[in-house]
């Protein structure tokens, strides 16, 4: 049985979403002799059991970078992936503030909207969001640009897209006609202005990832937006986006994002730009 706190979406036989709902995506990628989960969610439970419902197969997993929402689970893996560039920001876990700042902003969520299926799901009773659990966790593996995961039958490979941070990456699997992009590529918030985030950088990283893309990628998965999947178009319009943003095209507000920091946010389509705040 399934973990309640999780929703499973089928993609096709051998690629699942594992989501958390309300806060994010993992993408679980099956081939033949191995898998890899995508990013392991907020470790708000156990994930490695609703893994092991999905596939006997010995299972890599693959951090998109090392925010603590992707690599919550990673302490229940014998094997743990990551960019080199984020090896040491993984092993020192979150910024102090970030795991209470961002419950609290759940919590008054949960109190404008009640959660059902197809939004937040109740909190866990033994999670306490006030001191939230969370486990650093070390890679038994580092990841370059270009290097191949080979599943059996399935092949990913790493494109490092540094700009929301020094470590993303996407995963191109062509066989299958995906691209799991992680928190480098998404409609919504946009962030760009954390630590390590450099938003120059990740335009640059869009319109290169947008160029070596192989045709036969026409869909895009992602951990946060609504739907989760997009079509390639969006790596595109995305750049557009964040280009137009550091130009000053645009207008912003004065905004927060999760962790209730100051940011400024500039809407643009279906995305919302986030930047560092202006110096007086």
């Amino acid at each position: 049985m399934i973990d309640p706190w999780f929703e499973i979406e089928r993609i096709d036989d051998d690629t699942f979403v594992i989501a958390e709902p309300s806060h994010v995506r993992s993408h679980l990628i099956i081939g033949d002799e191995r898998a890899v989960l995508f990013d392991t969610g907020l470790g708000v439970r156990p994930i490695r059991p609703v893994v092991a419902e999905l596939t006997d197969r010995p299972v890599l997993a693959v951090a998109s970078h090392h925010h603590f929402d992707h690599v919550g689970g990673n302490h229940e893996f014998d094997e743990v992936a990551i960019h080199h560039a984020g090896a040491e920001l993984l092993a020192q876990g979150p910024p102090p503030g970030w795991l209470t700042a961002y419950w609290e902003g759940f919590l008054d969520y949960v109190e404008r909207f009640s959660p059902d299926a197809s939004t937040a799901r109740p909190l866990p009773a033994d999670f306490a969001p006030q001191h939230p659990d969370f486990r650093p966790s070390a890679a038994t593996r580092l990841l370059d640009d270009g290097e191949v995961l080979p599943l059996g039958g399935r092949d990913l490979r790493v494109v490092h897209v540094p700009g929301h941070t020094q470590d993303s990456i996407c995963l191109v699997d062509e066989s299958h006609g995906f691209l799991f992009g992680g928190d480098a590529i998404d409609t919504g918030g946009i962030y760009a202005h954390l630590p390590t985030a450099d938003p120059a950088q990740f335009v640059a990283s869009l319109r290169r990832l947008d160029a070596l893309l192989p045709s036969t990628v026409v869909a895009v998965l992602s951990p946060h937006s609504r739907t989760g999947r997009h079509g390639r178009d969006v790596i595109g319009r995305e750049a557009d986006a964040i280009a137009a943003a550091l130009t000053g095209e645009v207008v912003f507000e004065s905004g927060k994002d999760c962790f209730r920091q100051a940011a400024c946010v500039a809407s643009i389509g279906d995305f919302a730009i986030y930047l560092a705040p202006v110096s007086p």
